[in-house]
Order: C-alpha cells, then sequence, then structure tokens
C-alpha cells in the first residue's frame, strides 16, 4: 500500500500498482485478469500505449480495493478482523473434518 495525503491532510493508504504491456502476458494470463476484474478484486486501467496499470493482488489491495483509501490504523483491524475470522473458520472446517475419519 501506498501513503497518500488526501485535501484533507490526513495520510492514508492508497492501492499499491504495477504496469505491464498487455503483449506481455499469456492467454492465462489475459483469463486471470478477466476474473479478478469481473469479480471486482483488483483494479485495471487500460493506457493508449497498450499498458495496463493493475493494482498488486496482495490481500492488503484487495480490501482497499473493497473499503477505499483509509488510514493504517483503520487498515491493521479490518486485516486483524479478517484473521480472527478466517482462523474461526479454519478451525470450524478442521474439527467438524475430525468426524468424517474417526469414529466417535
Amino acid at each position: 500500500a501506498v501513503v497518500s495525503t488526501q485535501s484533507t491532510g490526513e495520510d492514508v493508504l492508497t492501492m499499491s500498482v504495477v504496469k505491464f504491456k498487455a503483449s506481455d502476458i499469456g492467454v492465462l494470463g489475459r483469463l486471470t485478469l478477466f476474473l479478478l476484474t469481473t469479480l471486482r478484486l483488483v483494479s485495471v486501467q487500460y493506457e493508449e500505449d497498450e499498458t495496463i496499470t493493475m493494482s498488486n493482488l496482495t490481500i492488503l489491495n484487495v480490501v482497499l480495493k473493497l473499503m477505499g483509501n483509509t488510514h493504517e490504523r483503520t487498515l491493521t483491524i479490518y486485516m486483524l478482523i479478517i484473521q480472527v475470522v478466517c482462523s474461526g473458520i479454519g478451525f470450524l472446517i478442521r474439527y467438524q473434518a475430525v468426524r468424517l475419519f474417526y469414529d466417535e
């Protein structure tokens, strides 16, 4: 994520991006780009010289894409909530899946 100062004078984090030529990606890359764009998980800008500017494929950038530019503290709280929820789901799956392999 990149720190920028908006008109309010507060530091906020924005999505970091990568630039590449459209001719540099193959069929699988184009399919992946189409899928990620359709699911609105990345921000993509097509420029006139066949350069594509796309947000990086990180969890931080997905959260910034969904929640908008935000302060670092707020983004940290979002990431901690995601960590707790995913850990809870993982434990739930693990302790429910054990019933498939062992008798009670």
